[in-house]
Order: structure tokens, then C-alpha cells, then sequence
């Protein structure tokens, strides 16, 4: 067992290490030569910061996977609890009626769609352009300090500082800016295909509780918990949880409550709805995890760009079959089944925009798109 594991990944190129395999214990003796002088910059160094390995970093994400899984678990289970238990003066009460003070009703409408709704959507997206650009400055950063040091002599604490931001740039899942980017549009276009799929529950379960047209499944609380667990897991991969992402992140979180919480309080959802839409957004943010994760679990960073670009198509591949699964069955719910007067179909849902084609239609162009980028600028080398 090897100890300082810290100290023993910031070791100048100067260090002499001598190996020493006992066939007894089956542990290795380190001895290591080193100037003072040395060592005592490598302590400062790591002293101020901590790069995890690929073992503790692999341990994190398998703890949050797992922890994921059993909310998964436990929100399907009781949703079909919910299903079973059918009707319920409980479960599908309004907490307020909306629509018995349409003065109140206009002004609690002003408060969530114009102010808590849009703000947390900006949020949500400004933590994402900043994991795409902190990347991609890092990249270029890393780019230049390695060519610098190809082509210049260096000297001892040139090399020192080279080394100590190897970690960073190593461990983390996604650390290019390339990857973070593909998996930004992988994460984005399964959250879409979850809100079609959202939509078509909505209309297909038809609960009118709440709403004047059917809302049997919530919208803002699979978008908001989707989000929130999301950007949670992208600080984990890029390795953004400084003091400054946990400031953002606890201001996010703090809305996305008030916005919840508004949501039932004000009576835009019963509870089953905002239950359902929970349901959907864990199991969703679940499985995206697990596809997003399982090179790194599997390889860490040290397989081949082939082998990569292997994980990178079962991804994508997955999100086409999911694409396919819930625009289908939305096509065959609403043009076939209407045939043999089973379901009424789109007849019953004229809206634009609950429409099949205006819902899937960012799902199919963000696959397009994906699948443009992986051939051209994304392409591995």
C-alpha cells in the first residue's frame, strides 16, 4: 500500500524513488531522495489544495448513484402506491383555489411565470455555459502551458507548478471542453425527452384537478428537481465545488424551493401531480447519470479515444431509443388508437403547444445536432 499519494503525484522530475518489494507482506517500500527545498513545495503546494484520485473520486460518484437509485426506487413505489389507491380527497385537493378569486389567481400567476419560473431557468442555464466555458479556458490554458514547457528550458519550480495542475485535468471526468459540451447536449436533450414525455401524461391521464385543461403530472417540479440534481452531479464531473459553486448553488437551491413550494401552496398542482412529476424527474436524472458515468466507472481516463468514443455512442444511441419509445407511443395514443375508438386522440387536445410535433421537435433537432458536432468539430482525433 502506497501512503502520500498526494505528495508522491507532485514529485519533481529530479526525485529519485527506489522500490522495495517485500514478498512477505506483498507491500512496497518507497525511499525517496529528494532536496529539502523540493519537498517543501510540494507540501505547500498540496497543502492548499487536494486533488482526489480516481478512487475517491469513482467512490463519490458510485455514493451519489447510489443514493439516486434508491429515491428512484422509492418515488416509483409509491407512485404506484398512489396509482392503486386511486381518487383521493387527499392526494388530488387544490391547497388553493385559483380560479374562485381571479384577482389573487392573476397575481400569483405574476409572481411565478414572471418572476420565480424565468429566474430559475436563467440560473440553470448560466451554470451550464459557465461548466462549458470554465472548460474550455482551462483547455486552452493546459494547451499552452504544456507547449511553453515543451519549448522552453525549465527550471525546477516551472516543473513543479506544471505537475500540481496535472490532477485537475486528469481525474475528473469531464475536463476537456469537447467532452463537457457533448455531454451538456446529451444531459439537455434527455431532460427534453422527458418533458414530452411529461406532456403526453399529462393529456393522457387527463386530470383536470387544479387546471382548466389536464395537468395530471408537474411540469415545474420535473424541471426544477431535474435541474437541481443535475447541476449537483456536473460540479462532481468537471470538479467545480468551490466555495463560490456552493454559494450559487445554495442561492439556486433556495428559489427552486420557493418555486416549488409555490407551486403547490398557490394551487398550480395537487400532490399527486407534483409527485408524479418528481417521480419522472428522478428516474430520469438517474438513468442519464448512470450513462454519463459509466466510462469513468468502467475505465476512468486512461482508456483510448476509441474506446470512448464506444461509451459515447451507447449514449446516444440510448437517447434515440428513448426518443423513439415516447414519440411513438404519443403517435400511436393519439392517430391509431382513435381508429378502434379506443382513445380520443388529438381531437381532445388541440393546444399548439402540448401539439406531438411542437413538443419533439427540440428533442429531434438537439439529436441532429449532436450527431452533426460528433462528425465534425467534436470528432476524435
Amino acid at each position: 500500500m502506497i501512503r502520500n499519494s498526494r505528495i508522491l503525484r507532485s514529485l519533481s522530475p529530479e526525485t529519485t524513488p527506489d522500490w522495495h518489494m517485500s514478498n512477505e507482506t506483498n507491500r512496497i517500500d518507497l525511499d525517496i531522495t529528494t532536496t529539502s527545498s523540493t519537498l517543501s513545495t510540494t507540501t505547500s503546494n498540496t497543502s492548499n489544495q487536494h486533488f482526489p484520485t480516481y478512487y475517491e473520486l469513482n467512490l463519490k460518484i458510485q455514493h451519489y448513484l447510489n443514493r439516486i437509485f434508491q429515491f428512484a426506487i422509492l418515488f416509483l413505489f409509491l407512485t404506484i402506491v398512489m396509482v392503486g389507491i386511486g381518487p383521493d380527497s387527499t392526494l388530488d385537493s387544490c391547497y388553493l383555489d385559483r380560479f374562485a378569486n381571479p384577482k389573487t389567481s392573476q397575481s400569483l400567476i405574476a409572481i411565478n411565470k414572471v418572476f420565480l419560473f424565468p429566474t430559475c431557468v436563467t440560473l440553470t442555464f448560466l451554470f451550464l455555459i459557465y461548466f462549458f466555458l470554465n472548460s474550455f479556458f482551462n483547455s486552452r490554458k493546459s494547451k499552452q502551458h504544456i507547449h511553453s514547457h515543451s519549448t522552453v528550458n525549465n527550471n525546477n519550480q516551472q516543473q513543479q507548478e506544471h505537475i500540481n495542475q496535472q490532477p485537475s485535468l486528469v481525474v475528473f471526468p469531464l475536463s476537456h471542453w469537447k467532452e463537457v459540451l457533448l455531454n451538456l447536449l446529451y444531459i439537455c436533450t434527455w431532460y427534453y425527452i422527458s418533458f414530452s414525455l411529461v406532456v403526453f401524461l399529462k393529456i393522457s391521464i387527463g386530470d383536470t384537478i387544479c387546471n382548466k385543461h389536464p395537468n395530471s403530472v408537474s411540469g415545474h417540479y420535473n424541471f426544477m428537481i431535474y435541474s437541481l440534481l443535475t447541476v449537483n452531479l456536473l460540479s462532481l464531473l468537471t470538479g467545480w465545488r468551490n466555495r463560490i459553486f456552493w454559494i450559487c448553488y445554495i442561492i439556486y437551491l433556495s428559489l427552486a424551493i420557493i418555486l416549488l413550494a409555490d407551486t403547490f401552496f398557490d394551487g398550480y398542482h395537487s400532490f399527486r401531480q407534483c409527485f408524479y412529476g418528481s417521480t419522472v424527474a428522478i428516474i430520469s436524472h438517474f438513468i442519464i447519470a448512470k450513462l454519463i458515468t459509466l466510462n469513468y466507472s468502467k475505465n476512468g481516463n486512461s482508456n483510448s479515444g476509441e474506446e470512448k468514443e464506444k461509451y459515447e455512442n451507447i449514449i446516444y444511441y440510448g437517447i434515440c431509443i428513448y426518443f423513439g419509445i415516447v414519440f411513438l407511443t404519443r403517435f400511436i395514443w393519439e392517430y391509431i388508437l382513435p381508429i378502434f375508438n379506443v382513445t380520443e386522440g388529438a381531437a381532445a387536445h388541440k393546444g399548439f403547444k402540448r401539439s406531438i410535433f411542437f413538443v419533439n421537435l427540440p428533442c429531434f433537432l438537439l439529436i441532429i445536432t449532436i450527431l452533426i458536432l460528433k462528425k465534425t468539430i467534436l470528432k476524435r482525433e
